[in-house]
């Protein structure tokens, strides 16, 4: 074997030199091989190689073009479609979480956590979700708006709305309780201790003034002139922190501008109650009108509240009038009256409504208004009356004026009402009229439904169907000078047409009940319309009295008669929490009750009337700021 020295393998053959030199050897790339432990490229050998890392090259993007694309995949604009090949990691992305609204630190385990707290919303909000409620993830009732198409609310949040129900339900809860049998209605009018206002001044205790203090202040944060103390208040809640808006008020009944017994004028002192203390039996007060300096120790007030807070009925179109005049020679343009009211076969309300036009004399006639939902009504059959006064007809001859009451004849398939009318000679009277659905098919009486003694006045019919007769009510003037000898008499028919016979006195003792200083209606009635409740007979009555010490002398108020069939012999009776349902008297712009009820400050008037609906009770009727200035309001009750 030869075995060759270093200096032979590179020393070229016949050289002298023995410094070795470089020889040029031509290989292909393609045959020489790599090892890539770190699986950087997949090619395995030099060719490969060079053309995958070109290929990788010409993929990088222009900087401008990187730059774009990173914008796109972190939402601040950039390319589409996104960089999908250069989509960050989540959990590698961290972020600064100033609000403190998460836990987690990078966005994978805080997207994890967001949507924790989107499925217990889920079981929050009713949508779903788990068995078990969120409850660290519950709503803020106060952020929850409430969309409220029908206007059952005042308030516009879930809390405020909540309150607002718990308010009505505890105001109405008692009520509930009396649909069996009684008329459900508070006492809102306290002058004596007793709250009995049957009784007369020297019967029982009058409320008085105590103490006086005429130092201003505040309560609340509301201005206050004054506190009075008294002898008894009656325990009612909103008496002492009340709404604001629907306080209650005191009238010092020993300041009247008339002397007694006489059915005119005005109480002159007056003050709004901001609010009190009931163990101290303190009012703050707030004049309205009158002199401070004239509350006195000893005199007796009236306390009373026209507003829901008061007899448990609340306002509908907060206490504005819901129908008034029309215009300028028209059949309404003087005054409206409500009749009553029934339900058209297609659904909406049909109110019937007498209108009162100037003139000299003035006249009436009977139109109609309708409604879809008993609060917004809108007049009916072009503005026109569809039942009118009628120089055929000796009994209309002058007026055509709707009694109390629409009742509906199932076998005529129409309406039947009472009306009142005037004959040529100025005597008014009491007929009928009958009407379909849609106003038509109109019939009216030929004759007076009841007897009447040619020289006298029949006034205000009303009728009801009860212990199987049509019982007429209504009021006999026979002295057309003198209200005061106005008596009240009810006749029976076994047919609503009557005639009606066997007339007798409502009121046996009335020539006490003159006498009497505490009564609302010691002067007279003027309207009384029975009615029947829960399978018991009530009445409206509104009221005048002549004597201070009742608390509406000079005004219009309305009461609540009961027949008492108790007795061995039944007979009406006065509900001792008369009057029930009266105006906002003697409201002013600036302190009593504002601008709002300014309208119906003197007295009531027309026809109570109430319907039922969807567990609800809606009453009708007139307020006025005067004589002949009457527009109709509205009040509704939820009975459970």
């Amino acid at each position: 074997m030869i075995r060759l020295t270093k200096d032979q393998l590179f020393k070229p053959y016949g050289s002298a030199s023995s410094q070795s030199t470089i020889t040029a050897v031509s290989a292909d790339a393609e045959d020489v091989a790599i090892a890539d432990s770190g699986d950087l490229i997949d090619a395995t050998n030099v060719e490969g190689a060079l053309a995958e890392i070109a290929a990788d090259v010409a993929a990088i993007p222009s900087p401008a073009t990187a730059v774009a694309n990173h914008s796109d995949m972190d939402g601040g604009g950039g390319l589409v479609p996104n960089a999908t090949n250069k989509a960050h990691h989540a959990a590698a992305v961290t972020f600064g979480d100033t609000g403190d609204l998460f836990v987690a630190a990078d966005v994978d385990a805080a997207l994890t956590e967001a949507m924790t707290v989107h499925n217990a919303h889920k079981n929050a909000d009713g949508s779903g979700g788990g068995d078990v409620p969120a409850t660290n993830m519950v709503h803020n009732a106060r952020a929850i708006e409430i969309l409220d198409t029908a206007g059952l609310f005042a308030a516009t949040q879930v809390e405020a709305a909540l309150a607002e129900t718990a308010a009505k339900v505890d105001l109405n809860k008692h009520i509930a309780d009396w649909q069996i049998d009684e008329f459900p209605m508070r006492q809102s009018y306290y002058r004596n201790i007793s709250c009995d206002n049957t009784l007369a001044s020297t019967d029982s205790g009058l409320i008085e003034i105590a103490t006086v203090d005429t130092t201003s202040g505040t309560l609340g944060g509301i201005a206050y002139d004054g506190f009075i103390t008294v002898n008894w208040l009656p325990y009612r809640p909103n008496l002492f922190a009340p709404d604001t808006g629907f306080e209650w008020a005191f009238l010092d009944m020993d300041h009247h501008n008339t002397s007694e017994p006489d059915r005119t004028g005005d109480y002159t002192l007056r003050c709004k109650i901001i609010g009190g203390v009931y163990a101290d039996k303190k009012l703050y007060y707030k004049v309205s009108y009158g002199s401070e300096g004239d509350l006195t120790v000893g005199s007796p007030i009236l306390v009373y509240n026209p507003h829901e807070q008061g007899n448990g009925w609340e306002w509908i179109n907060s206490g504005n009038y819901i129908v008034g005049p029309g215009a300028a020679g028209t059949w309404r343009d003087l005054y409206v009256v409500c009749n009553g009211i029934f339900r058209h076969s297609a659904g909406y309300f049909v109110m019937i409504v007498t209108g009162w036009k100037a003139g000299s004399p003035k006249t009436c006639s009977i139109g109609a208004f309708s409604s879809d939902d008993l609060e917004t009504w809108t007049v009916m059959n072009s503005d026109a009356a569809f039942a009118v006064p009628s120089v055929g007809d000796s009994w209309r001859y002058a007026k055509f004026e709707g009694g109390a009451g629409v009742f509906y004849l199932d076998h005529e398939d129409r309406y039947f009402m009472i009306v009142g009318g005037k004959t040529a000679a100025g005597r008014n009277t009491i007929g009928w009229v009958k009407f379909d659905e849609n106003l038509g098919n109109v019939e009216y009486a030929t004759a007076e439904a009841v007897a009447r003694t040619s020289t006298y006045d029949h006034y205000y019919p009303s009728v009801v169907h009860y212990g199987g007769k049509w019982r007429l009510t209504y009021t006999v003037d026979d002295d057309p000078t003198d209200v005061y000898l106005w008596t009240y008499k009810e006749a029976f028919s076994n047919r609503p047409e009557g005639p009606y016979t066997d007339p007798a006195d409502m009121f046996a003792d009335l020539s006490t009940m003159k006498t009497n200083d505490g009564l609302f209606c010691s002067s007279h009635f003027t309207a009384i319309s029975p009615f029947t409740w829960r399978g018991r007979l009530y009445a409206f009555a509104y009221g005048c009295s002549k004597y201070n010490y009742s608390g509406n002398k000079g005004n219009l108020e309305a009461g609540l008669l009961y027949w008492n069939e108790r007795l061995a012999t039944p007979k009406w009776e006065i509900d001792p929490r008369s009057p029930i349902i009266f105006n906002a008297m003697y409201a002013d712009a600036s302190v009593l009750w504002g601008s709002g009820f300014t309208w119906q400050n003197d007295h009531i008037g027309g026809w109570l009337q109430f319907y039922a609906w969807q567990n609800y009770l809606y009453l009708y009727y007139g307020g006025s700021a005067g004589t002949d200035t009457y527009k109709l309001c509205a009040r509704k009750l939820q009975l459970t």
